[in-house]
């Protein structure tokens, strides 16, 4: 009987170390099978996930929906210089975390859920939970709480502040908002102040040397600061909207007699564009389309018409050479800009798909063309759906057909109709 009990522990403990040495294997084949090459897609044909380079070529071994990972509560199975697309613990489905600076995450202690602290993707701590409040990183720095008061820490968990702040925030770019004595003070990243401020903002980064505060209440003007701390626009010019860069150029937006008025400012804050136009679109390769009570036209940097469209809806500057006209009877037409000719479009609706060489035009049976500059169509066949481009990539569908395409119209590799792609970014975000 001894003897059959010992044989059984045998074959248990076996067991055990072969699924352990399986599920090792397979989380240090995911790390393995990552390469330099630059993930796009994930393809999910209903028993494995596989991630997917720009060209629809696999840049690691599949993974089994049903494999589980022992250790700990996620597997990486891909990691980015942006993301990670991890597989949780005992689930079938993947998701994506954006990766910060510093690769850190908050967490609450088990034992003592009032304490917070900082851990790796792996769930591994590195910065022990003794504060009472963290913020998430941000350019390596943390706002952390410790009893009533704020400080900030670095990646090491290293104080770099004194705990003297009422409140803090989170870094956003170069600067952050600090409340001490009952006044809330705009600092940089080395910590010192830049200005007082009297209300709340958002702040938003533009680039990495200029950033805007845009104010909560709806009738505060927004501040747009450089990396140095200089004021660039602050609110007595009344820029209630600050949008982003485009071209070189910042699209702004004022109040005046309860209406909205857009203009244009350069990087320096400078005003080279007066605020007069009722709807005003972002510049591309030198060109903005602008409305006025007269109607739509085109304008270089310095503000001059080069035409004005009397009866269009809508104007999209596709590129240096050509826009896209929206007609009042719901017809589309391709504007040649050097020539000021245009060519009409058989199509209900065309949009533009984040790409300056291509458009989709959709039929009345909602069929899809793939479009370029001219209106001339690129495939010999319409679509069922074409996504929008990233990164020079679609992925359209047709018959029983997937297929992801570039941006010239070239098919790069070919899936059955119900298999599953995604773009990265379209995972769900891990919880």
């Amino acid at each position: 009987m001894k003897n059959i009990i010992f044989l059984s522990f045998l074959i248990c403990l076996l067991i055990f170390a072969c699924t352990e040495k399986t599920t090792n294997e397979n989380s240090q084949n995911a790390s393995m099978n990552m390469s330099e090459k630059e993930a796009l897609f994930v393809l999910d044909d209903e028993l494995n996930y596989t991630v997917l380079d720009k060209n629809g070529q696999p840049v690691l071994a599949p993974i089994l929906k049903s494999n589980f990972f022992a250790q700990g509560e996620f597997t990486i199975l891909w990691k980015d210089k942006n993301f990670f697309i991890a597989k949780q613990w005992k689930s079938n489905s993947i998701c994506m975390a954006f990766e910060n600076d510093a690769g850190l995450y908050a967490f609450r202690d088990n034992h003592n859920k009032t304490k917070y602290g900082f851990e790796n993707f792996n769930k591994t701590v590195v910065i022990p939970a003794s504060f009472d409040y963290v913020l998430p990183f941000s350019n390596g720095i943390a706002a952390v709480k410790k009893g009533d008061k704020w400080g900030y820490i670095n990646s090491s968990g290293k104080a770099i502040t004194d705990f003297l702040f009422d409140d803090a925030n989170s870094f956003h770019g170069f600067v952050a908002i600090v409340e001490k004595n009952d006044k809330s003070f705009l600092i940089d990243s080395s910590f010192k102040k830049i200005m007082e401020i009297h209300s709340k903002y958002n702040i938003r980064e533009l680039s990495s040397d200029v950033v805007v505060l845009e104010g909560f209440l709806p009738n505060k003007p927004s501040i747009l600061i450089s990396k140095s701390g200089s004021v660039l626009v602050d609110e007595s010019r009344n820029y209630y909207k600050i949008y982003n860069e485009s071209d070189s150029v910042i699209r702004v937006m004022k109040h005046k007699n309860g209406e909205s008025l857009f203009g244009f400012i350069n990087i320096k804050g400078e005003e080279i564009i007066p605020s007069i136009y009722e709807i005003a679109k972002d510049f591309v390769h030198g060109l903005a389309a602008v409305k006025t009570t007269k109607g739509w036209s085109l304008i270089n940097k310095e503000g001059k018409a080069q035409f004005l469209f009397l009866e269009v809806e809508n104007i999209e500057v596709v590129n240096d050479k050509t826009a896209l006209l929206s007609k009042p009877n719901g017809k589309y037409s391709m504007l040649k800009i050097d020539t000021m000719k245009e060519n009409e479009l058989s199509y209900k609706k065309i949009a533009l798909r984040h790409n300056p060489d291509l458009l989709v035009g959709e039929k009345e049976d909602g069929k899809k063309d793939l479009l370029n500059t001219e209106g001339e169509t690129i495939f010999d066949h319409t679509f069922d759906k074409i996504s929008a481009f990233q990164k020079q990539r679609a992925i359209v569908v047709f018959e029983n057909k997937q297929q992801i395409i570039d941006d010239k119209g070239n098919v790069l590799k070919e899936f059955p109709k119900d298999t599953k792609i995604i773009f990265i970014n379209k995972l769900p975000i891990c919880e």
